[in-house]
């Protein structure tokens, strides 16, 4: 991020820049942070076919330490992931963990009507989608059970 964007945030709402110093802060959709930022850059991927070719080919800087698996009901997460949660988010820990990177895994409330039909999409979810969390992983703002 240019020193001009963050001046600018700065000058718009000085509270605002904190979230560049917080080593708990993961910054997406930017190539670099300001000088001395203690923040972590993040890449985002849909898919973990996605991620892997990303991370085989070399395509994701080596500034970027984190990244988001953002796996959904939706045309950019295959339908073999959207129905395997527990093999992909595994699959995806393992290449991300490899490259020396932090995974945040994020499935979208979405899937939870594709794991069990008898949900109305659209509905309130009461109960979440039975599944585990690979190791090292997070669901939601708890750990995983048995994590």
């Amino acid at each position: 991020m240019p020193k001009i964007l963050l001046k600018r945030l700065h000058d718009v709402n000085p509270s605002e820049t904190r979230f560049f110093t917080d080593p708990g802060s993961f910054i997406m959709g930017a190539q670099t942070l300001p000088e001395n930022s203690r923040a972590v850059l993040t890449k985002t991927y849909p898919s973990d076919a996605a991620l892997a070719k990303a991370l085989e080919t070399n395509q994701v800087a080596p500034e970027i330490k984190a990244i988001l698996y953002d796996n959904e009901s939706w045309s950019f997460t295959p339908s073999e992931e959207q129905h395997d949660l527990d093999r992909f988010e595994k699959l995806a820990a393992d290449a991300v963990h490899r490259s020396g990177r932090l995974l945040i895994a994020t499935p979208a409330a979405d899937l939870v009507p594709v794991l069990n039909p008898k949900v109305e999409r659209g509905q309130r979810y009461d109960e979440p989608a039975p599944r585990h969390c690979p190791h090292g992983s997070a669901l939601g703002s708890r750990r995983c059970p048995g994590a």
